[in-house]
């Protein structure tokens, strides 16, 4: 793990911008997993001023959405796809064969990680960088504590913090149950991976995911073992 502490949310989101744009500049159509979330806003910000930069290649990426609500879609408010698509794809003025999501509204939804992963599949068979974000709790996407680390992508049952942290995407009260996610196997086979972490609130958990044992309670602390993980963080969740 290599960690960059920024001294504001600003530059750190400015920073990750940047060293992803380095990163991916020699690959011809880099597939990106994107998470949904305040954290990475500021990031997906910097993407979209950069795209018709002659020093990134930002128009050519492909992205996959890392996970979504069950019975929710990009249609819906309050949903990740929602938030990506209003973001980050629509700035990027991207075509529909250039980017994937989850349909929480699916309905068999084995078949819809299936039709996910074969995106992967179509782009190359890896995804060239993972963007993600960290919950209070330790997740990776809805990779919540105690999932397996086998899952390529799968259905997850919401931990009670994750059914509370997510109120905050909607106007009025949402029952939140389960979601549908990359699964930590798929995260892992990345070729790099950047966590991005803000707010004093991240501090304790992020000192766990960096220091802590290897433990599928922190779903987190598994990236101690991925070869290529950057963490960008700002100076109050930096320990």
């Amino acid at each position: 793990m290599k960690v960059f502490v920024s001294d504001s949310y600003d530059e750190m989101s400015k920073v990750a911008a940047e060293k992803a744009v380095e990163l991916l500049f020699r690959i011809a159509n880099p597939l990106v997993c994107i998470a949904s979330g305040d954290t990475p806003t500021g990031m997906y910000r910097n993407f979209v001023k950069m795209k018709n930069s002659s020093d990134s290649n930002i128009a050519n990426w492909n992205f996959i959405a890392l996970d979504e609500w069950v019975g929710m879609n990009q249609n819906d408010e309050g949903s990740c796809g929602n938030y990506l698509f209003r973001t980050l794809l629509e700035p990027m003025n991207k075509n529909k064969d250039e980017y994937t999501m989850f349909d929480g509204k699916a309905q068999d939804l084995q078949n819809e990680c299936t039709r996910v992963l074969s995106f992967i599949s179509k782009k190359g068979g890896k995804i060239d960088l993972a963007i993600l974000g960290l919950g209070v709790n330790g997740h990776l996407g809805l990779n919540e504590p105690g999932t397996s680390d086998h899952h390529l992508a799968h259905v997850s049952q919401l931990s009670d913090s994750t059914k509370s942290v997510g109120q905050k995407y909607f106007s009025s009260g949402k029952e939140l149950t389960q979601g549908i996610t990359l699964g930590l196997a798929t995260l892992m086979n990345a070729k790099t991976v950047f966590l991005i972490v803000n707010g004093a609130h991240k501090k304790a958990i992020l000192n766990e995911v960096i220091n802590g044992e290897i433990s599928k309670q922190i779903p987190g602390t598994i990236l101690q073992k991925h070869p290529n993980c950057f963490i960008f963080t700002d100076r109050s969740a930096a320990s």
